[in-house]
C-alpha cells in the first residue's frame, strides 16, 4: 500500500517567477508604447498573470504533479477556463489589432480563433491530455508537463477570443452565437468526465503509485478530479452564459432592433446623412 505523506517541501520554481515577470514586463512595455490600458483592465491582466503564478508554484504546483490528480485538474481548469478570459478582458483591443497586423502572428491567429476551428481544436487538445500516456509522461518529464501546460492555455486564448475579442480584425459572434458557442463547450468535456468518474480502477500509473495526501485513495482521487473538473468548468460556464445574456437584454431594453448585430457594428458611430 503506497504510504501516506505530507504536503511537499517548498520549492521556489524560479522558472515560474521568470515567466511571470517576463509577461508582467512586457505588458507594461505594450500599453505604455503601443496601447494604453485602463485601470480595470490592467486590474483583470494583472489578476490573471497572478493566478496562472500561483497555481504554477509550490504548493499547488508540487501537489499535481506528484500526488493528486485532482488538483492537477484544478490546475487546467484555471488555465483554460479562468485566467485566459481575465488576461484577454486586460489586453487593449487596440493591442491586438496591433500583434494581429504581423504578419505570421496575424495569419496563425485569424485562423486558430474561428469559432468552430477554436471549439474543436481546444476540446481535442483536452481529450488528448487526459490519455494515459501524457499524463504519466507528463507527470515524469518537466518539459512536457510545460508543454502540455502551454498547448492548452494558448488553445483557451483562442477558444475565449470569440467571445470576449473587440479587435475588427479578429472573428467575433453575436451574442446568441456567443451563449450556443459557450454551453457547446460546456458539454463535450462530458465523455472525459464520466471515463474517469465510472472506471472502476486508477486510469493512471503515476497517481496509483503516487505518495497518498489527506488519505485520499488513488480512486478516490481520479473520481474527486472528474468532480472538481465537471462542476468548476460547468460553474465558470454557466456564469459566462448568464453574463452574456444579460448583456443581451441589456441591449435588447434599449435598442430592440440594434440588440442582435454584433457588437462592433452595434458601437459604430451613425452618420448624420443615414
Amino acid at each position: 500500500m503506497t504510504p501516506e505523506v505530507g504536503i511537499p517541501g517548498f520549492s521556489p520554481h524560479a522558472d515560474v517567477l521568470l515567466v511571470v515577470l517576463l509577461a508582467g514586463v512586457g505588458y507594461w512595455w505594450a500599453t505604455t508604447r503601443i496601447a494604453p490600458a485602463s485601470r480595470r483592465q490592467r486590474t483583470w491582466f494583472v489578476g490573471g498573470l497572478l493566478l496562472v503564478g500561483a497555481f504554477s508554484s509550490w504548493p499547488v504546483h508540487d501537489i499535481g504533479e506528484d500526488q493528486l490528480y485532482a488538483v492537477h485538474m484544478v490546475q487546467h481548469v484555471v488555465f483554460t477556463f479562468i485566467a485566459p478570459p481575465m488576461l484577454l478582458l486586460g489586453t487593449p483591443s487596440r493591442l491586438v489589432s496591433w500583434l494581429v497586423r504581423r504578419p505570421v502572428v496575424g495569419a496563425v491567429t485569424r485562423t486558430c480563433t474561428r469559432p468552430l476551428v477554436a471549439l474543436v481544436g481546444f476540446n481535442l487538445l483536452v481529450g488528448l491530455s487526459h490519455v494515459r500516456a501524457v499524463v504519466d509522461g507528463a507527470t515524469t518529464s518537466a518539459p512536457l508537463h510545460f508543454g502540455v501546460h502551454l498547448v492548452l492555455f494558448s488553445s483557451a486564448l483562442c477558444l475565449w477570443s470569440p467571445v470576449l475579442n473587440r479587435a475588427p480584425e479578429l472573428p467575433r459572434m453575436r451574442s446568441t452565437g456567443k451563449m450556443l458557442y459557450l454551453m457547446a463547450n460546456g458539454f463535450l468535456p462530458v465523455p472525459i468526465v464520466a471515463a474517469l468518474a465510472l472506471a472502476g480502477a486508477p486510469v493512471y500509473r503515476h497517481y496509483e503509485s503516487a505518495p497518498r495526501l489527506w488519505g485520499l485513495s488513488a480512486l478516490d482521487d481520479q473520481q474527486l478530479a472528474a468532480g472538481a473538473m465537471w462542476m468548476l468548468e460547468s460553474f465558470w460556464t454557466i456564469g459566462a452564459v448568464m453574463i452574456v445574456f444579460f448583456d443581451w437584454w441589456r441591449n435588447e431594453q434599449r435598442n430592440p432592433v440594434t440588440a442582435s448585430l454584433p457588437e462592433h457594428i452595434r458601437r459604430r458611430p451613425v452618420s448624420a446623412h443615414s
